[in-house]
């Protein structure tokens, strides 16, 4: 039997005072060279006219990064076979498989010229082959592009602390792109779905350790 002994007060500091801050993230949220390259042709049009800084570097390196205040990461659990009444009184689960969440979900703040909100109103725009033309004709139709030409490479999570000390946590999710936008009062929440390029199920990639931003 373990017996409760005392704490000091360099305990406390070194454990729940020393605890990981949640709100010390940096979203990284980079299309491919496709999708930046049909957003580029596409700024000229009516609907998209002057809106050529959503494609540029600046706006990758900056305005993403800092707009988004919100961000979760997808879970895991265990997918279990249930073995009933094998003993009075006794249920048996035993784990046979690991599953994850197939969705992540950010939130952005929009700016004054919804420079965020084209953006990614672009990318899905991209996906459906939809155009300014398209969009005012009745009769209208659009066709979904291959999976490759629209998933991203990599849109990534880095978890740091405001001292830009420690460790850092770095998640990355692969061929992942827009499922949804919810655009609501002072916010933009957009839902990325990751999809592998040969199965339905997203991948996902943690490192320990990485270097500091």
């Amino acid at each position: 039997m373990v017996v409760p002994r005392k704490r000091s007060v360099a305990d406390l500091k070194r454990t729940i005072l020393n605890s990981a801050q949640t709100s010390h993230f940096e979203v990284q949220i980079i299309p491919n060279t496709n999708v930046r390259s049909w957003m580029l042709d596409r700024t000229s049009g009516t609907l998209n006219k002057g809106n050529a800084r959503i494609v540029s570097n600046d706006f990758f390196d900056n305005d993403l990064k800092l707009a988004c205040h919100q961000a979760s990461l997808p879970g895991s659990s265990f997918a279990t076979h249930e073995l009933n009444n094998k003993s009075h009184n006794a249920t048996i689960r035993n784990v046979y498989r690991k599953t994850f969440d197939q969705t992540t979900s950010f939130s952005f703040y929009v700016d004054k010229n919804y420079d965020i909100l084209h953006f990614f109103e672009n990318w899905m725009s991209f996906m459906m082959t939809e155009d300014d033309e398209a969009v005012l004709n009745p009769r209208s139709s659009y066709r979904a592009r291959f999976p490759r030409d629209y998933k991203s490479p990599g849109i990534s999570i880095t978890k740091f602390e405001r001292d830009y000390a420690g460790e850092v946590m770095v998640y990355t999710f692969l061929d992942a792109y827009p499922s949804s936008i919810n655009m609501e009062t002072n916010q933009t929440s957009l839902l990325l779905r990751q999809i592998a390029e040969q199965s339905a199920q997203g991948r996902a990639t943690a490192l320990d350790n990485a270097q500091n931003p």
